[in-house]
């Protein structure tokens, strides 16, 4: 995280995140180094590895008034597992229910 952090002093990161903890360890270092992180909530769509589940809200640092909190940028909203279904009905399903949390998300 402290090398994100240096990197940041000259390029635009951005970090995916599902956990508030996550949050928090990314804001106290973004603090340190004087920089702030982008963020990109990551809600599962269908991997089921990780992200939050669609509609909730985004992660928020129990600390976040002590910290540089990133700047939301958008979502993270990848199903990979999609590609790898074996009929075109498959993975149209598949995406469709991932647009549909999408959706859900941004309605929340």
């Amino acid at each position: 995280m402290r090398r994100l952090a240096a990197l940041a002093q000259d390029a635009t990161i951005a970090l995916c995140f599902d956990a508030a903890e996550q949050v928090d360890a990314a804001s106290r270092v973004a603090k340190d180094f004087g920089v702030t992180f982008g963020a990109l909530v990551e809600i599962d769509v269908g991997m089921e590895r990780c992200g939050i589940a669609p509609a909730r809200r985004r992660p928020r640092s129990p600390a976040h008034r002590r910290c540089a909190e990133p700047r939301v940028r958008g979502l993270q909203a990848y199903h990979g597992r999609a590609q790898h279904l074996p009929t075109h009905q498959q993975r149209a399903q598949a995406i469709a229910s991932a647009v549909d949390a999408v959706h859900e998300t941004l309605a929340a």
